[in-house]
């Protein structure tokens, strides 16, 4: 969890970390909750308009398997290609593997702006 690595010296471990971040989203509102998982997070995958938000590639590869209704070995070898291809624009996607993944990034999310205060 990246946004852990901001806070990693004010809490004893990540769990401590998750606590603090569900009570964010209780009482103050988190940035984002994960569609798959139901975790706080303030890092991780979401797509243009954030009609989702997934904490991580396992969330993500799970939640497309769903959607897509095929196995999580092929949408992880779809992400790997699609995110080799933004490096590489030689590289052509299937029409279902655009649709998959085109528009999805990863992204940290700031509370108005700034992290939060302890």
């Amino acid at each position: 969890m990246l946004g852990y690595e901001v806070y990693k010296d004010e809490f004893k471990s990540i769990k401590e970390f998750k606590d603090f971040l569900k009570d964010k989203v209780h009482y103050q509102g988190c940035p984002r909750v994960c569609n798959e998982c139901n975790e706080p997070m303030i890092d991780g995958y979401t797509c243009e308009g954030g009609d989702f938000y997934c904490c991580s590639d396992k969330c993500l590869h799970k939640m497309t398997s769903d959607e897509f209704n095929i196995s999580i070995e092929e949408v992880k070898k779809a992400h790997k290609k699609y995110a080799d291809s933004e490096d590489d624009y030689d590289i052509e996607l299937t029409e279902l593997e655009n649709e998959m993944f085109c528009g999805i990034y990863y992204t940290e999310w700031y509370d108005s702006g700034h992290f939060w205060e302890l």
